[in-house]
């Protein structure tokens, strides 16, 4: 019979399990208020921004881990529609790269995010999420650069999107589409993630993913080792069981305690 491990991660890091009253990213470059911008969410013609967070920006409450980016947060600091976007798009990469280089925007970048059509609404002083598509494996020790463009906003208006002056951290276009590069500013969007771990392997072996229990406010990942030297018997009461450890990552990390006779 092959070994079943229970892994409990403490937070809950899949988006949409959270508590909606929460409404807040689990990592973020800044919680404060900054001055305001309109880019790109308060063009009704379209816009198209990039934005770079450096390694090690999204550092509050605690550093974001590697694992999978699952939402995009923003910091409103005027109300936010609701309105209407068209072709709202959402791209990611990574680089190791702390500032843009003036002249022309960033490449490559994946879409992880896209809606034809989709209506978006935040409150000011409060964060807005836009959970995505595909989730993006983030590496905090390299930055991350979001792209973010809408084509039309009909009725959008006033400066929903809070930043603090950072030296070339955000490039913009001209006007709608088809986006052509217009400068690079000094623009650090106040931001947030949403992330799932990466999962390490235990005791040495290659584990793969079988299912996921959200239970008492902690996401439980059940996992198998891909091969298992276990001569444990079908039906054996001795079948091995989760038993809590802490491992050098913070993840409670089981390892097998017998059911008692």
């Amino acid at each position: 019979m092959k070994k079943v491990s229970v892994l409990i991660v403490l937070s809950l890091v899949l988006s949409g399990l959270g508590s909606p009253a929460l409404a807040q990213p689990q990592y973020a470059n800044y919680t404060t208020p900054g001055s305001g911008n309109s880019f790109p969410f308060n063009q009704p013609d379209g816009k198209l921004v990039q934005l770079l967070f450096g390694p090690g920006d999204f550092n509050l409450p605690s550093a974001a881990p590697a694992g999978s980016i699952t939402t995009i947060w923003f910091l409103i600091k005027d109300q936010l529609g609701p309105w209407t976007y068209s072709d709202l798009t959402v791209r990611m990469g990574q680089s190791v790269i702390t500032q843009f280089a003036p002249g022309a925007f960033y490449s490559p970048l994946t879409t992880v995010y896209y809606r034809a059509s989709t209506a978006l609404t935040g409150t000011a002083g409060q964060w807005m999420a836009i959970t995505l598509d595909t989730p993006f494996a983030y590496n905090p020790a390299q930055s991350l650069i979001v792209e973010v463009s809408q084509t039309a906003a009909p009725g959008a208006t006033g400066f929903s999107v809070y930043y603090t002056t950072v030296t070339n951290r955000r490039n913009y276009s001209v006007g709608g589409a088809p986006f052509a590069y217009a400068a690079t500013g000094n623009n650090a969007y106040h931001a947030g993630l949403t992330v799932v771990p990466s999962v390490p392997a235990m005791g040495g072996s290659s584990y793969v993913l079988v299912g996921m229990v959200l239970a008492g406010g902690a996401l439980i990942l059940i996992r198998r080792p891909r091969t298992s030297s276990s001569s444990v018997q079908p039906g054996s009461r001795n079948t091995p069981v989760a038993a809590a450890s802490r491992s050098e990552n913070g993840l409670r990390e089981p390892g097998p305690t017998p059911v008692p006779a």
